[in-house]
Order: structure tokens, then C-alpha cells, then sequence
């Protein structure tokens, strides 16, 4: 590919080579052609003035021939009707016929004489043509006029000048050209590379903008095309940047939508499953215990409560199940319903605490509180005292032979960390996020086992993310604590 500097310099070089041709073609052709139609334009004007000096000043007539003779190199003679010159730009008066027949050919005085008469015959005011000096055997123009009745007026000027100058001049001009070229092409590298740098700088910021590199900016140096053109390049790059930009977040959101869609879909059949199967344990008990006492396969009376009680727990269990289901479709609705309250939640802990004592003795737990201070908070009640039941009643169900847990208040950065410890076996870390995951029960190692419904962590995560609340799993020496974080009020 031809760059721009290569073409400008090829077509200025042509440009100047046709300009000194075309100049001297004008030359050897057209300038005697001007120089005869321009000079009859300056006769006439000194047919003017030498007919006002003849007829208003005639003593200075001479004087003025000469004038007019240096300035415009010319050759005037005042000739009489005999053919003498009566006066001339060279001074010389009242010249017989007989010395004009000497100095002047024969052919030449018949030819003035002839055009005198076409003059005279055609009513014309004068006679301007380009004659041939027969004695000396260049060419010339003349222009014959009358003054009055008995002279004429003779103007002329030799040509051969014009064309030895007009040589003269080719020669100088196709020098000059020459030289006019080479100055004018190195001139022309300098100056091209001045357009051509901002072009090239502008092709390379195109060519970044084709691989989505938005980089690049053109630094406008001018007003002009290229000050224009750069402008329109940045503004095209900013555009296509910012269009990009929103279409990848579109993308990353779309993508996001489908991948949480597809995880819906997934936790839904997962969930169905899980119910299914949740429910599916303790409505076979009940109907085993109850066609057992039915058809008299127990007949013991104290058997038979047994399998009562059974029944009754099973049917708890899953009146329990239930509950939690419904809890977890109303927090994790689209329709959020938090009602937020002022509470004390030192004395909400408390209360939970004197609830679960008769579950401690008969479970035979230890339960430690370290509450030291009244923390007020803002957040709805019933749910965060839902998440507290459930972070103990987690604690409760994973407690090692120990059967020990402990809750306690930490103050944190204008908030307050509500800690429920049990002691028992470590949580995997990278179980750490599916615990919090509905139906959750045995992790992969099978080394944590829960006899829970599987939904309690996810309650509590479901709840404290509409809160926006801070919640978490810690790894302890000989234990695992679970946490939340909410800020405090002053009352």
C-alpha cells in the first residue's frame, strides 16, 4: 500500500513538471502573440499623447519622441504625404525624399505608401500589423496613424527581442524548476510527515479500537480535519466503550440470572426430594405403630402406649417440619415482611434461655450465659429470637458427651455479636457453605450428624439476610460457634 507522503510527493512532482512545461509551451508559443495584443494597447496610448504634443506643443515634440523611444523602446517617425520624415524619435528633421529612398528600400517606402492608402481608402484610424524588416531581416510591429491632412505617424518596435528573451527566460525557468522540484519535494517530506503522524497515530487508535482496546486517546493538536477527525475518534471510543461496557454487564446479569435460575430449579427438585423424604420416615412409623396396635400385633398395654408415644413424636417431628417450611417460604418470598422494633435483646436471650431449661435437664445440658451488659437493637423480634432458637437448638443437637455450650455477648464497632458455642467435633471448611443450605443434615466425611429437619440454619440465613446482618461459622478448639452481629441503638 502506497502511503499518503509517497502519493503527495508524486503528484506535487508532476504538478510542477506540467506547471514548467505548460509554462514553457505558453512561452515559445503565446508571448510574441501577447506581446503584439498588448503592445497595441501602449501605441495607442502614445498615439494620444504624441497627437495632443503635435497639435499643442509642437516645440517639444522632439523631446517627447525620445522620451517615449527610452521608455518603451520603440521607433516613431512623422512621415509627410511625400514619404519624408519631417522629425523622428532619433532627431533627425526634415530628411528629403531622396535620403529616405537611401536609407529606406524601395519596397519598404511602397509598403508605408499602400497602407497610407488603406488608411485613406477604408476610413480606418489607423493601421497596426507585423511587418518584416527587409534590410536587416528581423520582424516588427507598426502601427501607421494619421496626425492631419499632410502627415502620418509612424510607430514601430522589433520582435526579436521578445523572443530572444522569451529563450532566455524557458532556459531560466526550466533551471529554476528543477531546482524548484527538488527544494519543493524536500520541503514536501518534512511537510507530509506533519499530516501523515496525527493520520498514522489516528490508525493505530482505530486499529485498538477494532481488537475492543478503548485505551488509546488522540491528543487534538489543531482546529482543523485532523483536530476534527480525532475528536470523532475519541468520541467513537468513549461510545463504544461505554455500549460495551453496559453489554458485558448485561451479559454478566443475564448470566447470573440463568445460573441463579438454574440453581432455583435445582434447590427446588432438591427440596422436593428432601421433604419427600423428610416426611416420608415418620409418617411410616406412625402408620407401622398404629396398624401394629390395630391388629392386636401388640396386646400389651404398656407396648401399645409406647407405640402411641412414638406415633405422637413422629406426628410432632413433622407438625415441627411444617412449621419450619412455612417459616422458610415466608423469608424467602419476594414480599419481605420485616417489622422492625427497638428491643432489649440481653433480656430476648434471657427469655429463651429460662424457656430451654427443663429441654437442658432433661437432656442433661450445661448451658453457659455471659451476658454483662443491656444491648438495644433495631431488627424484628420474633425472627431474630427464631434465629436464636435455632442456633441453640443446633448447638443442642451436635453436643459432644461433654454436653456442654455456651452463649455470650461480645461488643464489636457500635454492634453487638450474639456467640452460641457447642463443644464436639470441627465443621470441614469447605462445608462451610453448605450448611446454611435447606435439608442439610450429614456432611461428606459423615463425621457430623444432625437428627434435625435440616432447616434451621437455613432460617436463620434467610432471615438475617433480609436483615443485612452479619452471621457466620467459627472452627474452635474442641467445638464450632455459631455467630450473628446486629447494630446497636442507644435508648
Amino acid at each position: 500500500m502506497k502511503s499518503i507522503r509517497v502519493k503527495m510527493f508524486f503528484i506535487f512532482s508532476i504538478f510542477l513538471i506540467f506547471f514548467i512545461v505548460f509554462s514553457l509551451f505558453m512561452n515559445s508559443f503565446f508571448l510574441e502573440k501577447y506581446f503584439i495584443y498588448r503592445n497595441e494597447k501602449i501605441f495607442l496610448e502614445n498615439v494620444d499623447r504624441i497627437r495632443d504634443v503635435y497639435n499643442n506643443d509642437s516645440d517639444n515634440l522632439s523631446s517627447v519622441l525620445k522620451s517615449i523611444d527610452r521608455s518603451k523602446g520603440v521607433h516613431i517617425s512623422i512621415i509627410n504625404n511625400d514619404l519624408e520624415v519631417v522629425d523622428d524619435s532619433f532627431n533627425r528633421p526634415n530628411l528629403s525624399s531622396e535620403k529616405i529612398v537611401r536609407k529606406i528600400p524601395l519596397n519598404i517606402a511602397i509598403d508605408i505608401k499602400n497602407q497610407i492608402t488603406n488608411i485613406e481608402d477604408t476610413n480606418k484610424k489607423y493601421l497596426y500589423k507585423v511587418d518584416e524588416d527587409f534590410e536587416y531581416g528581423n520582424k516588427k510591429i507598426q502601427m501607421i496613424t494619421r496626425l492631419d491632412k499632410n502627415k502620418f505617424l509612424v510607430i514601430e518596435k522589433p520582435i526579436n527581442v521578445i523572443n530572444e528573451n522569451a529563450n532566455i527566460s524557458n532556459d531560466f525557468f526550466a533551471f529554476t524548476g528543477v531546482i524548484a522540484i527538488v527544494l519543493g519535494n524536500i520541503f514536501l517530506l518534512f511537510f507530509t510527515k506533519k499530516i501523515t503522524k496525527p493520520i498514522i497515530e489516528i490508525s493505530g487508535i482505530a486499529k485498538s479500537i477494532s481488537n475492543l482496546d478503548f485505551t488509546k486517546k488522540y491528543k487534538i493538536k489543531s482546529e482543523d480535519e485532523l483536530g476534527e477527525l480525532g475528536s470523532s475518534i475519541n468520541l467513537i471510543s468513549n461510545k463504544l466503550n461505554e455500549t460495551i461496557s453496559e453489554l458485558i454487564d448485561a451479559n454478566g446479569l443475564l448470566k447470573k440470572d440463568n445460573e441463579k435460575k438454574k440453581h432455583i430449579d435445582d434447590m427446588r427438585k432438591l427440596f422436593v426430594s428432601s421433604v419427600s423424604h423428610e416426611l416420608k420416615t415418620p409418617i411410616g412409623l406412625i402408620k407401622g405403630h398404629l396398624e401394629g396396635i390395630k391388629f392386636n400385633i401388640v396386646n400389651d398395654i404398656k407396648k401399645q402406649e409406647k407405640y402411641l408415644d412414638i406415633a405422637i413424636d413422629e406426628a410432632d417431628r413433622m407438625d415441627k417440619l411444617v412449621k419450619d417450611l412455612l417459616v422458610i417460604s415466608e423469608v424467602e418470598s419476594d414480599v419481605k415482611i420485616i417489622n422492625k422494633t427497638n428491643f432489649n435483646i440481653t433480656i430476648l436471650i434471657e427469655e429463651i434461655l429460662d424457656k430451654y431449661q427443663t429441654i437442658f435437664i432433661e437432656k442433661g445440658i450445661k448451658c453457659s450465659s455471659y451476658l454483662t451488659k443491656d444491648y438495644f437493637v433495631n431488627a424484628d423480634l420474633s425472627k431474630i429470637e427464631q434465629v436464636l432458637i435455632n442456633y441453640i437448638n443446633n448447638a443442642i443437637e451436635h453436643v459432644d458427651e461433654n454436653r456442654k455450650i455456651e452463649i455470650r455477648e461480645v461488643e464489636s464497632d457500635n454492634a453487638v455479636r450474639i456467640i452460641v458455642k457447642n463443644f464436639g467435633k470441627n465443621i470441614e471448611e469447605n462445608e462451610f457453605d453448605n450448611i446454611w443450605t435447606s435439608f442439610y443434615k450429614v456432611d461428606k466425611s459423615r463425621t457430623r450428624v444432625s437428627s434435625g429437619s435440616g432447616l434451621g440454619l437455613s432460617i436463620v440465613k434467610s432471615i438475617l439476610d433480609n436483615h443485612v446482618a452479619k452471621y457466620g461459622v467459627n472452627n474452635i478448639e474442641k467445638g464450632v460457634e455459631f455467630w450473628l452481629e446486629l447494630p446497636t441503638i442507644t435508648i
